[in-house]
C-alpha cells in the first residue's frame, strides 16, 4: 500500500471511529434503551380525584405542541377544591430532555401574542414535612380575554422523577439526563387578584405532589 493509500486508509478509520463514538454518545445522553412510552403510560393512572380536590375537565395537549415537545407522557385535568372552590389548571408533560426542558409558559404565550406582566418569581412548596418543591411563578394575560380583564398566576417546574426544581436554564441543568417530567399549574383571576392565584398554585400543588410523586420513575 502506498504513503497516500494508508493516510487515506488512516482517515477513513478515524473518521469512522469518531462517528461510532459520536452515535454513542449521542444514544447516551438521549437515554438510549429507555422506554419513554412504557414511563409516560404511568401518567395516564395519576387520579382525577384526591383529597379535596375533583376534576372538572380535562386539558387536551395540542398536536403541534406534542408533536414539538415529542411527549411520551401527558396528563391534564382542571381541578376544582370542594372545600374552598379554588379552581386550577394542571398538566404533567414527559419526554426527551432538550425538548421538555425549553418548554414554559413565557415562550408559549408569546407564540400567541399574550404578554408576561411581570418577570417570574421564585415559589417554594412544601410538599411534605421533610421535602420542599421549587417552582417558578409567572403573570401572563388571558388570550383572548378584554385588555386587563383577566390574568392568570402559572406556576412550573421540571423533576428527573425525584423531586422538583426551578433552575434558571433547565436546559443546562439537565444535560445528559435521560427524560424529564414537567409540571405547570395555572389560576385564572381577575386583574389585580394575583396573588390570590399564586396562593391557588401553592395549595393545590402541595395537595397533589405527594400523589403525583407515586407516578413518576426517577431517572437512571
Amino acid at each position: 500500500m502506498t504513503v497516500q493509500g494508508k493516510r487515506i486508509a488512516a482517515s477513513v478509520g478515524l473518521i469512522v471511529v469518531v462517528t461510532v463514538v459520536s452515535v454513542w454518545m449521542q444514544d447516551f445522553l438521549c437515554g438510549a434503551g429507555v422506554d419513554l412510552k412504557q414511563i409516560g403510560h404511568k401518567l395516564d393512572e395519576v387520579p382525577a380525584e384526591f383529597g379535596d380536590w375533583r376534576t372538572r375537565g380535562t386539558n387536551e395537549l395540542g398536536q403541534v405542541e406534542g408533536k414539538t415537545l415529542q411527549c411520551a407522557g401527558f396528563v391534564g385535568r382542571t381541578y376544582e377544591n370542594q372545600q374552598t372552590g379554588e379552581i386550577v389548571s394542571a398538566e404533567v408533560l414527559f419526554g426527551p430532555t432538550g425538548p421538555i426542558a425549553a418548554h414554559t409558559p413565557e415562550v408559549c404565550a408569546a407564540s400567541v401574542g399574550g404578554n408576561q406582566n411581570a418577570n417570574r418569581m421564585p415559589l417554594v412548596v412544601d410538599s411534605s414535612a421533610t421535602e420542599t418543591a421549587n417552582f417558578w411563578s409567572v403573570i401572563l394575560d388571558v388570550p383572548r380575554s378584554p385588555a386587563g380583564a383577566r390574568v392568570q398566576n402559572v406556576c412550573y417546574g421540571w423533576s428527573v422523577g425525584d423531586g422538583w426544581q426551578s433552575p434558571e436554564s433547565a436546559r443546562w441543568t439537565f444535560f445528559g439526563e435521560p427524560y424529564l417530567y414537567k409540571i405547570q399549574v395555572s389560576c385564572v383571576v381577575p386583574t389585580g387578584e394575583e396573588t390570590r392565584a399564586m396562593e391557588s398554585c401553592r395549595h393545590f400543588l402541595k395537595d397533589f405532589l405527594p400523589v403525583l410523586k407515586n407516578y413518576l420513575v426517577p431517572a437512571p
